[in-house]
């Protein structure tokens, strides 16, 4: 709790950098189950996106969302019967973030923390049932 409040009076000392208060950032890329269950080969689509408004000039509070697309590989029966879980996973991160200046206003360094809400959603198969 002590270099949390230290952080806090050293960034209220620091110059701002900008007058841009709101801040939108999306991006995408795979993710791995590095769990027991699926293949090591097995990656699926990760989308996401965050909001950022700037309460002071070195303080931001942050939320976002990211979403893992069928993260559950397909289920093979014995008698070669196929089943397309058709899941998602759903994190909402949120917390504050602390914005330093690095190079004359040219970079910034940033340190942050906060929670995360998690949503596991097994959405019904389309095809209904087996394929």
């Amino acid at each position: 709790m002590r270099i949390v409040l230290a952080l806090v009076c050293f960034t209220c000392q620091l110059r701002a950098q900008t007058d841009q208060r709101n801040e939108v950032t999306f991006g995408g890329g795979f993710a791995k189950s590095i769990g027991r269950l699926g293949s090591e080969i097995d990656t699926v689509v990760g989308l996401g996106g965050t909001y950022g408004y700037r309460l002071l000039p070195y303080l931001q509070l942050e939320s976002g969302a990211f979403i893992a697309l069928s993260p559950t590989p397909r289920i093979c029966t014995s008698g070669d019967h196929c089943f397309d879980v058709h899941d998602r996973f759903i994190w909402v991160p949120f917390g504050p973030r602390f914005v330093f200046p690095a190079k004359k206003d040219r970079f910034e360094v940033s340190l942050g923390g906060g929670g995360v809400f998690e949503r596991y959603v097994n959405a019904a198969n389309p095809t209904g049932g087996f394929t």
